[in-house]
């Protein structure tokens, strides 16, 4: 469309600039109001909002405050319209260059995550990028430590498309029930059972869920918000023998600690109650015997039935 647009421009204009009969004032106008139909039709067929969302120093985890304005932007725009997102995260000029970039980019990829907990299609996400640091501009100390500030960010884009798009009518089919509702709603439930929670995966050698994972984080937190009497501990487990994995995010050797975490981290955000949850990390000292890709897993275990 724009290439359409760019080619009807360069002909305009290429037809003022001929020596022949239409070179006149009438043809000119003519001409004139063509192009800006086609540029303002090109600028207004799409538009874009900008969301900062801002973090703590050295940080890439997103505060309350933070996710509130950004659950409350995407109420405020018909999401159905988007075209599409682009995230880039940026750091303050503290530490290393190469600290920096890997911050800005955790800092990304933690608002990735936070939109599609927020119901964003994943598939709208079309840039994720990490711009590293920001030097500031200028020399006065007040002016250095306020600018500071407001460069740990992570700008969201979104484009939105102006013309409403067709209204498809699909069919809803109920939500087949998962293994893990059967098992946690089952009598025969007790202390000390234990549960594999199938699909939670994550990022090689992060602790950062894939788009995959939500669906059965979903229904776990479903789960445990209508078994209130429930209480869990959630292991995360490691492959291949190893003492642990390295968190590229932190650079420590906890990966199994630390994605546990993010399963309690989850919850939490989405109101279960802490004093039900614990978790922790075990490593590869549990292997299930059917494999690396089998052992690479986090579990639930019930630690108590409130009657």
């Amino acid at each position: 469309m724009y290439y359409f647009y760019n080619k009807v421009i360069f002909s305009c204009v290429k037809l003022l600039k001929l020596n022949n009969p239409l070179k006149n004032i009438s043809y000119k106008i003519f001409i004139i109001a063509l192009i800006t139909v086609s540029v303002t039709h090109s600028v207004i067929a799409q538009s874009q909002s900008v969301l900062k969302v801002y973090f703590a120093a050295n940080k890439f985890d997103i505060d309350k405050n933070e996710s509130a304005k950004i659950s409350n932007f995407l109420d405020s725009i018909k999401i159905v319209k988007l075209s599409h997102i682009d995230i880039f995260g940026y750091c303050n000029d503290f530490d290393t260059e190469q600290h920096n970039l890997i911050l800005s980019k955790n800092r990304s990829k933690s608002v990735k995550q936070k939109l599609i907990e927020l119901k964003v299609d994943s598939t709208l996400i079309s840039k994720i990028e990490g711009k590293g640091e920001i030097q500031p501009k200028d020399t006065n100390k007040i002016n250095i430590k306020t600018q500071r500030i407001e460069n740990r960010r992570v700008e969201i884009t979104f484009y939105i498309n102006d013309k409403e798009p067709e209204k498809i009518v699909e069919e809803i089919k109920p939500i087949e029930e998962k293994k893990i509702v059967k098992q946690l709603f089952s009598d025969s439930v007790k202390i000390g059972d234990k549960i594999v929670l199938d699909n939670i995966l994550f990022y090689g050698n992060e602790h950062i869920f894939r788009e995959q994972s939500y669906s059965a984080l979903q229904n776990l937190l479903e789960v445990l918000k209508q078994k209130s009497q429930i209480e869990i501990k959630i292991l995360g487990h490691v492959c291949c023998g190893y003492d642990d994995g390295t968190d590229n995010a932190y650079g420590t050797k906890n990966l199994s600690f630390t994605r546990a975490k993010a399963v309690y981290d989850y919850l939490i955000i989405n109101g279960i109650d802490s004093t039900r949850l614990s978790y922790t990390g075990l490593a590869g000292r549990f292997p299930t015997g059917n494999g690396d890709t089998a052992d690479k897993r986090v579990e639930i275990q019930v630690t108590g039935i409130n009657k």
